[in-house]
Formats: C-alpha cells, sequence, structure tokens
C-alpha cells in the first residue's frame, strides 16, 4: 500500500546490518539504511556432548537465516568451528568439535551479527579400569588408565601426587 507520505511492504528474507532500503519514484530515488534482527539462541540446545566431538549439536533459534540465503554464517563452541550441518530460520545443527570443559560459550554469526552465547559443557572424565590395579610402595609402576572424556590434554594424580604422563590416546586412555 501507498500514499503521499507512506509506503508498505513485505521484507524479503535476508539477514545483516545497515542493507539499503530504496524507493524509486520516476527515477528518484530516496534511500536509508534498514537492518534484520540480530540472531538469537534460544535455551533449550543440546547442552553437554564428548570431548571427542563428532556428535550433532541443536540450537533452536531466532533469525539464524537458513541455507537457500546462502549467507555467510558459522557457529562456534569455546571459539572452535562447529561445522554446520542443515539450518533453518529456527534450529542450526552442527557437527561439535573435540574439545574439552564446562560452561563453554556457544554463538552463530549470520551474515556479521553475532548472536548471544549459550552454555555448553563437554562430558566429565569416567574411568573403567586400571591395569595394573596395584603396585609396590616405591612407586614407579607404568599404569594405564581407560575410560572415556579424558579430552585433549589429560593429567592424573594418585593422592596428591602427580601421576607422571608417559602417553595417552585422545579421549580414551592415559598412562603414566
Amino acid at each position: 500500500t501507498h500514499g503521499d507520505s507512506q509506503i508498505s511492504c513485505t521484507t524479503p528474507p535476508g539477514s545483516g546490518a545497515n542493507r539499503t532500503l530504496s524507493v524509486d519514484i520516476s527515477g528518484q530515488v530516496a534511500t536509508t539504511p534498514i537492518s534484520y534482527r540480530l540472531p538469537v539462541l534460544l535455551p533449550g540446545s543440546t547442552s553437554s556432548g564428548p570431548t571427542a566431538g563428532g556428535t550433532l549439536l541443536q540450537l533452536p533459534g531466532l533469525d539464524l537465516g537458513d541455507s537457500s540465503l546462502q549467507l555467510p554464517r558459522s557457529v562456534s563452541v569455546n571459539q572452535r568451528d562447529c561445522e554446520i550441518q542443515s539450518d533453518w530460520h529456527n534450529l542450526i545443527t552442527c557437527r561439535l568439535p573435540e574439545g574439552e570443559g564446562a560452561g563453554l560459550p556457544v554463538s552463530v554469526v549470520v551474515d556479521g551479527q553475532t548472536s548471544n552465547s549459550v552454555p555448553f559443557s563437554y562430558l566429565p572424565p569416567t574411568i573403567s579400569g586400571v591395569s595394573p590395579g596395584t603396585g609396590p610402595t616405591a612407586g614407579g609402576l607404568l599404569v594405564r588408565i581407560l575410560g572415556s572424556n579424558f579430552g585433549l590434554n589429560p593429567t592424573a594424580k594418585v593422592g596428591d601426587a602427580d601421576c607422571d604422563r608417559q602417553g595417552f590416546a585422545p579421549h580414551l586412555s592415559l598412562e603414566c
């Protein structure tokens, strides 16, 4: 609709800040900047996952854009890229990168506009076995600790003493 002092129109799908809105009347053009809303992540996203990564992280939100718009967009978990698998205006799914830690920020950038952050925690370590289970009081025995979610740089202690790491398989085992 329009009149002498008003035009109403529906914006096309899009994203970004300071886009140009133009009005053309018989070759005379007026312009003004217009911005799409910032992307917003909502509570209820996947809140934890394994330190090895690889699982899908679902992020519900608002104004996230969608793949048909071919917008530059990214998802990060503690500043590490989370590869987007699918996206829509209200949900982005990405493949979790390997990592470690709790309460880490997850955010989305859509066409240069950054969302709020929601917290994410990698699962805590679990020990499924220790071999051998006993050793001499003098110490010096190589111990293999098996489990999951050992992360990228695990450390171990026996009581209050550090267990000198001799080797490890990321996320799965530690030898000290």
